[in-house]
């Protein structure tokens, strides 16, 4: 679907929820209880044991809100890999990356867009100028979901409607003139003072060698690209730290590395 597709489908979503008196509420509640966790930020954690059972975890193909809808009617949460900047990333513009796909189905860029989310998210994080950004993250409780989380959304019934609550966390963005690899990844990276890049590859080690750690999630892809050969090679000794990020920064992969540096 193209772009004006896109910004028509928003548009109507935006209007949905400035006019729908039952979104409209929703909306107002949602924002009431939305919070701003600073990564520094500790956080009640007294019932992490609650769960008499593992966690089942489900890899598959299907889109992050048509994921969601098979659990309705219970508390579920999806995570927003957000534009560190703006809210709903390019949503406005009829981009297509996760994000946006979610502002299209649902009222979460309303919730986004509040000026307490603009003072203390998206303004902090572009005066950083540091495109690795932090882990802070906005949780957004009962966001409602109206529209099908399809490549064209369409309104739901009323009846159909459900509620998810959102983690928006931002991504990475080493993108500089649609450049995904090459040098403008490496000078962005360089960014990244040594004791961040060493407190990664040393945590990388850690979990490998089946260390635990006080982490609640802990997300990046990895295993099936290149640079497992160069940790492999790290972990047996075969080339230093600083060997590792020569290696990083000169290959393909460091793009793909960048985006899925986030343990919180």
């Amino acid at each position: 679907m193209g772009k004006q597709e896109n910004i028509k489908i928003f548009e109507d979503t935006e209007t949905l929820c400035k006019t729908n008196s039952s979104l409209k509420q929703s909306i107002k509640n949602s924002i009431c209880n939305q919070k701003l966790i600073l990564q520094n930020q500790r956080i009640n954690s007294n019932n992490q044991k609650r769960y008499e059972k593992p966690a089942n975890i489900i890899v598959s193909k299907k889109r992050t809100l048509q994921a969601a809808s098979a659990y309705k009617n219970t508390k579920t949460a999806v995570h927003n890999f957000a534009s560190a900047t703006n809210p709903g990333g390019g949503v406005k513009r009829g981009s297509n990356a996760q994000e946006e796909c979610l502002c299209r189905c649902s009222g979460l860029y309303v919730c986004l867009s509040t000026q307490t989310m603009w003072d203390g998210f998206y303004s902090p994080h572009r005066q950083a100028h540091n495109p690795i950004y932090n882990d802070d993250i906005i949780y957004t409780p009962a966001v409602t979901v109206f529209k099908t989380d399809t490549e064209q959304p369409e309104i739901m019934d009323a009846s159909d409607w459900y509620n998810v609550d959102v983690i928006t966390c931002a991504a990475p963005n080493l993108r500089v003139k649609n450049n995904y690899n090459g040098k403008s990844s490496y000078n962005n990276a360089k960014k990244m003072t040594n004791d961040e890049l060493f407190e990664w590859l040393d945590f990388i080690a850690q979990c490998r060698s089946g260390k635990t750690h006080n982490y609640d999630i802990v997300e990046g892809p990895m295993a099936d690209d290149t640079v497992w050969n160069y940790v492999n090679d790290f972990l047996t000794g075969r080339i230093s730290r600083k060997q590792f990020w020569i290696n990083l920064f000169h290959s393909s992969d460091i793009q793909r590395w960048l985006r899925g540096l986030k343990y919180c």
